[in-house]
Order: structure tokens, then C-alpha cells, then sequence
């Protein structure tokens, strides 16, 4: 994915043709990346949407969840700490970044978290159309994570 230009017009700016037009191409090329690149573009959106750390590197959201494998959160002023298992987690193996949906006190959040301290679970996702997406399933062990 580096090297393509994902700096597309962010949704609401009046240039939803343009973004589409983009991952389009992208996609044609690659369904995979353009997966990839789709989920980089809407993490750069949701961050500048709710004043979140500015994103550097590549991201992706894993909002998708299962009942018993979900994310806690241990709170605290920054964020907090995360814990758990988080299913199908496009471009787990590629990523730099991700925006993950966790639990804490019933509430559902959204936080921000580097993917390079999660452990990959191999074979968790038979994405057989996405394969080469690296989508799979993470473990996560008291990795830190900022509120958005």
C-alpha cells in the first residue's frame, strides 16, 4: 500500500466522486488492497472527524465483532489499556495502526492503538475472496490505547 495515493478528499467535503473514483481504480487493480486502502482512508476520516492523533503510517478500523471474542479496556485519562481477542482484522499483518472498538463499564469505545504489539492468530479467518488482505484475528495483552 505505500506508494498509492491514499490522500483522498475526506467524506462531507463535497468530493465523494473523487474518493470513490479512487478506491475504484484502486480496487481493480487489487480487490485486497483496495480493502486495505478503504479502511486506511475511513481511519484517516474518523480521526479527523473526532480530532484523534494524527495518522501516520497505515491504519485500519476493526469496529467487527463477536459476542465472545471482544476487547476490554482498563481506563484511564489517556485511554487505557486493551485486552482480548478482536476478530477479523483487515491488514493485521500490514497495518502500522488501528482505530478498535473496546469494552469498558458496558460501553462500547472507539481507541487508537499500534498493531505492531498485537499477536497474530494464523488460520482465524478463511477470507478466501481476501486472502492476500491478511485479514485474521489478534490477541491483544495490555497494549496501550488513546481514547477518539
Amino acid at each position: 500500500m505505500r506508494g498509492l495515493a491514499l490522500d483522498l478528499p475526506l467524506p462531507g467535503s463535497g468530493h465523494t466522486w473523487e474518493r470513490w473514483e479512487s478506491l475504484v481504480e484502486i480496487s481493480a487493480r487489487d480487490l485486497s488492497l483496495g480493502r486495505l486502502a478503504e479502511g486506511h482512508t475511513d481511519a484517516v476520516a474518523i480521526l479527523s472527524e473526532l480530532d484523534g492523533p494524527a495518522p501516520e503510517g497505515l491504519w485500519g478500523v476493526w469496529a467487527a465483532e463477536r459476542a465472545e471474542q471482544r476487547v476490554g479496556q482498563t481506563l484511564d485519562e489517556d485511554g487505557g489499556l486493551l485486552t482480548g481477542r478482536k476478530a477479523s482484522c483487515s491488514g493485521a499483518a500490514y497495518l502500522d495502526n488501528a482505530l478498535f472498538t473496546a469494552h469498558s463499564d458496558g460501553a462500547r469505545r472507539m481507541v487508537a492503538s499500534s498493531t505492531r504489539v498485537v499477536r497474530q492468530v494464523p488460520d482465524s479467518w478463511q477470507a478466501v475472496g481476501m486472502r492476500d488482505s491478511g485479514s485474521i484475528a489478534v490477541d491483544v495483552c495490555d497494549i496501550p490505547a488513546v481514547a477518539v
